[in-house]
């Protein structure tokens, strides 16, 4: 790793305490990733922006011991959601910006290279130079969305983290409001959801927001926005603006990022 990186002493403990930063574009776009995938880029978040840049790469290891601690999982779960790492070489981000000529659309590939110890039960992420401006070099003119990893760590389920993210986009005001067409793209919803609300509330919207409310100690209220007759256009969110996450992050213990 780079010899800057010295900060031994951090455990994990204060690594959950620390901001996640994300660009709004990626906030607001299509992940294609799977919770476990989701999970892995983004415990690698924090150590990846402080120093471990190698051969023009973000790169971080990541062990099963330590991944199971981070999300409050067993080991052999651990060991099973690590492997899924090399899925991320087929993972690809897409980000939509609107212009006066219509929508432009950006893919980029999550990582450029992953190295996984079967014996050891670590893995190596090397992610892609077009991740670099949303994940570890943001500007801030362009906007990014801040939150603590000890808010997503509990969760189980990918509904409820992405919907969490693009709450946290306004946390502020505590309201979210969003076109029903950019929220059928942010999450990913099968075209199941996206013909039929019903399936859209009782799929991903109630248990996103269940789950949130549940571990996460959120209050929120929910409405369709309908304007063509009865066609929804838009979803409303209302949150409460301070919550404290049902983490056991502070029982994790001092482990110190150099085993990570």
């Amino acid at each position: 790793m780079d010899k800057n990186n010295s900060k031994s002493g951090r455990t994990i403990a204060r690594l959950l305490e620390e901001e996640i930063r994300v660009s709004n574009a990626l906030i607001r776009g299509s992940h294609s990733l799977s919770l476990s995938e989701k999970r892995i880029v983004y415990a690698c978040l924090f150590n990846l922006r402080e120093s471990c840049l190698i051969d023009g790469r973000y790169k971080f290891k990541l062990t099963a011991k330590n991944f199971s601690k981070i999300f409050e999982i067993d080991l052999d779960t651990a060991y099973t959601q690590l492997k899924s790492a090399k899925r991320l070489m087929k993972r690809v981000a897409r980000t939509v910006e609107k212009t006066p000529e219509g929508r432009k659309e950006q893919l980029y590939v999550w990582v450029s290279g992953v190295t996984y110890h079967h014996g050891e039960g670590w893995v190596e992420i090397g992610f892609s130079p077009e991740m670099t401006p949303h994940l570890f070099e943001i500007k801030l003119s362009n906007g990014f969305t801040s939150y603590y990893l000890k808010q997503t760590s509990a969760l189980r389920s990918v509904y409820a983290w992405r919907l969490f993210e693009l709450m946290m986009q306004f946390k502020k005001s505590g309201l979210l409001r969003i076109s029903i067409e950019d929220f059928y793209y942010a999450m990913e919803a099968p075209l199941s959801c996206r013909k039929d609300l019903f399936n859209l509330k009782k799929r991903i919207i109630e248990p996103a927001v269940k789950e949130l409310s549940t571990k996460n100690n959120m209050k929120i209220v929910w409405e369709c926005k309908k304007k063509e007759g009865r066609k929804v256009t838009g979803l409303e969110f209302k949150f409460n603006k301070n919550f404290q996450s049902k983490s056991v992050f502070h029982e994790l213990g001092e482990l110190n990022l150099t085993e990570l």
